[in-house]
């Protein structure tokens, strides 16, 4: 069975899924690759997550956008730095030499110049921060002054990237010979959180991932 030569050639990597853990997860809004690093971190032996335990993590490392206000009451009044896991996008400024940062899920800044990012942290990180996939990341941030006029910003003085899986791409193909064709379909539905049982027959399958491919393709032209 397909199950059981998952278990034995990708043992580190199966990622239990459950209705009522979808359910769960869906109200934390986190993107799917998130969720399933949250799952594999937390889950036990039998993939069973504690949900107080998880939500208490997501709520520290992951805050939501209704958090920001308390972010910034640590930055501007008690002169902390915070640090969290958010997507970030950077840009950078010609005309005055800066480099400019912003939160989507934030909708940071409300201004442009409100918020700028180190040199030195863009510099280090400047491959992964320029990516043209999403990126996200732990980012450090302080209330401070900047520019001529002394203006306060919200200053991003450290970066670590996130990337929690790394992929051996030989290791795949070596395993993919142990699959069948219909298994390796039904496992890469299955992966990307659809249920190969909910389609009538092969091709509607195939389509499926072909439309996936031509959106991500799309999405993300060469």
């Amino acid at each position: 069975m397909a199950a059981d030569k998952l278990k034995k050639y990708f043992a580190d990597m199966l990622v239990y899924k459950s209705p009522d853990q979808g359910k769960f997860f869906s109200v934390l809004s986190l993107p799917s690759f998130m969720r399933d690093w949250i799952i594999m971190k937390f889950a036990d032996d039998n993939g069973i997550i504690d949900k107080e335990e998880v939500s208490a993590y997501v709520k520290k490392v992951i805050p939501k956008k209704e958090q920001w206000e308390h972010l910034k009451f640590e930055m501007a009044r008690n002169y902390q730095a915070v640090r969290f896991l958010a997507k970030v996008k950077v840009e950078i400024d010609i005309s005055s030499r800066t480099a400019f940062f912003s939160l989507p899920d934030f909708a940071v800044p409300k201004k442009k110049g409100e918020a700028i990012a180190d040199w030195d942290t863009v510099e280090l990180n400047k491959d992964y921060l320029f990516s043209p996939n999403e990126v996200w990341g732990v980012v450090e941030l302080v209330c401070t002054n900047h520019g001529p006029r002394e203006d306060t910003v919200i200053k991003m003085i450290d970066f670590k990237p996130f990337c929690p899986y790394t992929i051996d791409l030989d290791y795949y193909i070596g395993a993919r010979a142990e699959f069948t064709l219909a298994e390796w379909i039904d496992i890469i539905l299955s992966a990307i959180d659809y249920n190969p049982a909910g389609y009538s027959n092969a091709s509607q399958k195939l389509t499926m991932l072909s439309l996936l491919r031509i959106g991500a393709i799309t999405s993300h032209p060469p």
